[in-house]
């Protein structure tokens, strides 16, 4: 609901594109049992999509439009708070590897990557509800 509420969602958006739920619910539960790189890992694929489609959309297609179906969600990167959030989970993740010894980087790198992918497929579905409406 808080989630809704923020990023100016309807229940109709929300009900036609149920992978957006879906990754919600997958952030929601790493966020409860998850390690920290596997967190970041996570977030990274909807920090950096939205970024870009903010910066393609906006200054080179003049593209995002109140009528486009996830304005709301790319309007939300344009907020200046969205970058130093990005830098300070790049941080945090550099500052986790500095510290870790060969192995354990080995291992931190792969959980960051499992989940970076699991969240870019929530991504892929994310944007495919558009097309399968």
């Amino acid at each position: 609901k808080e989630y809704r509420a923020c990023f100016e969602i309807s229940r109709e958006f929300e009900e036609m594109n149920k992978a957006c739920g879906a990754y919600t619910r997958f952030l929601i539960e790493l966020g409860k049992k998850g390690e920290l790189v596997e967190i970041i890992g996570a977030l990274w694929p909807c920090y950096q999509l939205f970024l870009e489609m903010y910066h393609v959309y906006t200054k080179e297609m003049k593209l995002l439009t109140r009528e486009h179906p996830y304005y709301e969600h790319v309007k939300n990167y344009q907020d200046l708070r969205v970058s130093p959030s990005m830098e300070a989970m790049k941080q945090v993740m550099d500052d986790i590897l500095i510290n870790a010894n060969e192995t354990e980087r080995i291992q931190l790198q792969k959980a960051f990557f499992q989940f970076f992918y699991n969240a870019l497929e929530h991504e892929r579905r994310f944007f495919d509800a558009l097309y399968e409406g």
